[in-house]
């Protein structure tokens, strides 16, 4: 049985997440979340995949019925996944999948070809390429860029807003993602972070995303947003609001980051400590909203 949208409206939920309804340490969501006997294949987003991967009371025995998990709308890292596939503690088929309103679904793993940490390969009768930011120039294999879609389910335009739709397919017909990506050698494509989310750093460009996956290997990390902030010397610098499953310093977090990522990447911006980041009805993080907090 697959528990989709449309059967998750029959039961009485609203499409809209409620991050508060994910507490770990509300043991009645807990149960009520406990998966509905014999549900097969399990469609989530990052923000809830997390919270499964993270609580102690979703066990081995409560996902059992559970063959294969789908999971969209944003990057999933692969140390979540990773610890995941670990919990269930048998084979299961983890699929992440990309798309945009735009062109529809563009990417999937495939089946029994699936790899953990990225969204797999192009759907047929689709075309993409990846290309520089600056020059437009298409990349190859293993080089950050901005990803294209040539497709026939893409749309004519945004409703009456011209300038929106120049913006977003060019003069070739191309859409322009708006993500930077990258394919490796075997045409398995990474999504890196959006174009207009990455931090400079004297120059250098900073992914939100990759300071996130390694914080969130902290053992008291239970969710965390990176955003950059203006710095005097710097130009922009990584700054991480962070919530915990207990409490932690600042100086705790850092000291973590420090050997894993460059000097340029570490979090000269600071760490700050939330409660709750804030996200959209997908789970996505509002990033925007972090910068104001």
């Amino acid at each position: 049985m697959m528990v989709g949208t449309a059967q998750w409206r029959q039961m009485g939920h609203g499409a809209q997440f409620n991050t508060k309804a994910y507490d770990a340490s509300d043991h009645q969501n807990i149960r009520c979340l406990g998966f509905v006997p014999q549900v097969s294949v399990l469609h989530t987003v990052p923000s809830v995949f997390n919270f499964l991967t993270q609580s102690p009371d979703v066990t081995p025995e409560s996902v059992a019925s559970v063959q294969s998990v789908m999971c969209g709308a944003a990057p999933v890292s692969l140390s979540s996944a990773e610890t995941f596939t670990q919990k269930v503690d048998r084979p299961i088929f983890f699929q992440e999948i990309y798309g945009m309103t735009e062109v529809l679904m563009s990417h999937l793993n495939p089946i029994n070809a699936t790899r953990l940490g990225n969204c797999g390969k192009t759907l047929p009768n689709i075309k993409v390429k990846v290309v520089d930011i600056e020059t437009g120039e298409s990349l190859p294999a293993n080089h950050e860029g901005e990803l294209c879609f040539m497709s026939p389910s893409r749309m004519t335009g945004y409703i009456n807003n011209e300038a929106a739709t120049r913006e977003t397919i060019d003069a070739d017909g191309w859409v322009h993602s708006g993500d930077i990506v990258y394919y490796d050698a075997d045409a398995y494509f990474t999504i890196v972070d959006r174009c207009k989310e990455f931090i400079k750093v004297k120059e250098l460009q900073v992914a939100p995303s990759e300071l996130e996956e390694v914080i969130l290997q902290h053992p008291k990390v239970k969710e965390v947003g990176v955003v950059g902030v203006p710095h005097d010397r710097l130009g922009e610098a990584p700054r991480a609001y962070v919530v915990t499953s207990s409490p932690a310093t600042e100086k705790e977090i850092q000291e973590f980051l420090a050997p894993r990522v460059a000097p340029y990447k570490q979090l000269a911006g600071g760490v700050a400590f939330i409660s709750e980041l804030p996200k959209n009805a997908s789970g996505k993080i509002l990033r925007r909203q972090l910068k104001k907090l």
